[in-house]
């Protein structure tokens, strides 16, 4: 523990200018306690994202549910619910990943309170019940996603697996969703190429202009690494 707190030492003093990064790390450290897990460096990185997105916005402004695509040990997922708990998280992603998610999101947020539907009517149920703190959808069923207000969606890491038509699919959604503004973080590699031979480039993603960039640089933190 102790190393790993020494080796973490850049990433706090880089983010020292950040109003919120102080308190997002010490949710992060909840989180790998009540997980039973070393606070690594990957939890840090997400800590990180989500100071990067509360000193851009004031999420009461994007009222609705938060949603994020493809979370990596329920992280992201645990750290808005315990950092706002009475806001609704959506958590997406293929099926096995999704459910070692709400394991661990489990842990993390005792007697959080998850549906996963399968259909519309099953969704606006879900949407309709105030005890409901976690929605679970499966990737196949992403389109389940438009019946819900989402006011900020959270991508890590993961549309950099999908194919541009699936990438293009939960632009689509994000953009026909029920809330009146949606702020998007969106954080993936300039470009990769997948198994299959296509190329996905970052700056191919479906963005279209009007919209409004907070903020669009190289992520910092996700480009060293101890």
């Amino acid at each position: 523990k102790a190393v790993n707190l020494a080796l973490q030492w850049p990433y706090w003093i880089a983010a020292r200018k950040s109003k919120n990064f102080a308190a997002c790390r010490r949710l992060a450290g909840q989180v790998a306690r009540r997980q039973d897990r070393l606070l690594t460096l990957d939890m840090l990185r997400q800590a990180l994202s989500l100071a990067a997105i509360r000193d851009a916005i004031e999420l009461k402004e994007f009222g609705g549910a938060n949603l994020v695509i493809g979370d990596g040990y329920g992280v992201m997922t645990s750290l808005l619910k315990l950092s706002d708990p009475d806001r609704l998280t959506i958590a997406v992603n293929l099926t096995t990943p999704l459910l070692i998610d709400l394991y661990y999101a489990r842990q993390a947020v005792p007697g959080l309170k998850i549906a996963m539907p399968v259909d519309a009517g099953q969704m606006k149920d879900a949407l309709g019940q105030k005890d409901i703190g976690l929605i679970a959808i499966r990737a196949d069923q992403a389109a389940l996603i438009a019946e819900a207000p989402i006011g900020l969606a959270v991508n890590n890491h993961s549309m950099q697996e999908m194919t541009g038509k699936v990438i293009g699919s939960y632009f689509d959604i994000l953009r026909g969703n029920r809330s009146e503004r949606t702020a998007f973080y969106c954080c993936n590699r300039v470009t990769k190429t997948l198994y299959d031979g296509e190329e996905i480039k970052f700056a191919d993603y479906p963005w279209r202009q009007g919209e409004e960039i907070l903020f669009d640089d190289i992520c910092w933190w996700d480009n060293f690494e101890y």
